[in-house]
């Protein structure tokens, strides 16, 4: 098992016949607080080809909507979803081989 990880969950599969034997999943979540997502791209992309986390929790992003880096996330290998603002907030999800699925967007009873 790789340092810091915990087991998530075992599988165990047939395919043609034969028993494939129990393999244990793990997954690397990190949460980082980017201050500023375009102005600290470079240091975000290669901290996470060193890394390599397999989600990742993103703050501070700085950034409305239209201005979050897409294209770069996704050449580094990561899905994303996110939600920007100007100047002081704004917050992301990055999946590595996996796309991040909105399930709800505001705490409930917010405006």
């Amino acid at each position: 098992m790789p340092p810091g990880c915990k087991p998530l969950g075992t599988a165990v599969g047939m395919l043609l016949s034969k028993q494939i034997n129990l393999v244990n999943f793990y997954m690397k979540i990190a949460t980082y607080n980017v201050n500023g997502i375009n102005g600290r791209l470079p240091v975000l992309l290669r901290w996470l080809n060193e890394t390599a986390p397999d989600v990742v929790c993103l703050q501070e992003l700085k950034a409305p909507k239209e201005k979050f880096p897409e294209k770069a996330i996704q050449d580094a290998g990561y899905n994303a979803i996110w939600h920007g603002q100007k100047s002081w907030n704004g917050v992301a999800i990055l999946a590595r081989n996996a796309q991040p699925a909105e399930v709800q967007r505001e705490l409930p009873g917010d405006p």
